[in-house]
């Protein structure tokens, strides 16, 4: 195991609480796969779900293929029902939100968006 992977599994044991990624789609195919990889790189994502707002093109197959839960919605209602339906669906109390067409995400926004929560300094 390299160094880095060994502090990641150090972190992983002495946080007692990780967040959930929820990422809103709608038609966003073509980008989402993407979002899924580098989401799965940040060591505080306790699981991925992606919500699929009624797309018609492949978003939800893509989602599931890169091993992210998937809620499905039959038809379009909005991204503020997709971010809903996706914190109903999470099972930790610390959630970020992500668009799937993020072209330049990075792991570490993830990092800068929960650790103020995580350390008690936002709610």
């Amino acid at each position: 195991m390299a160094p880095i992977e060994i502090l990641e599994e150090i972190r992983h044991s002495i946080l007692p609480e990780r967040v959930s990624i929820i990422i809103p789609c709608f038609n966003e195919a073509q980008t989402v796969g993407a979002v899924i990889a580098e989401a799965k790189k940040s060591w505080l994502a306790k699981e991925i779900i992606v919500v699929d707002d009624g797309s018609t093109d492949n978003s939800a197959a893509v989602a599931e293929a890169a091993a992210a839960k998937v809620v499905r919605h039959r038809k379009n209602l909005g991204k503020g029902h997709a971010i809903m339906s996706g914190a109903a669906a999470a099972r930790n109390d610390v959630l970020v939100f992500i668009d799937a067409d993020l072209e330049n995400f990075s792991s570490g926004m993830i990092g800068k968006l929960a650790q103020p929560v995580l350390r008690g300094e936002a709610r």
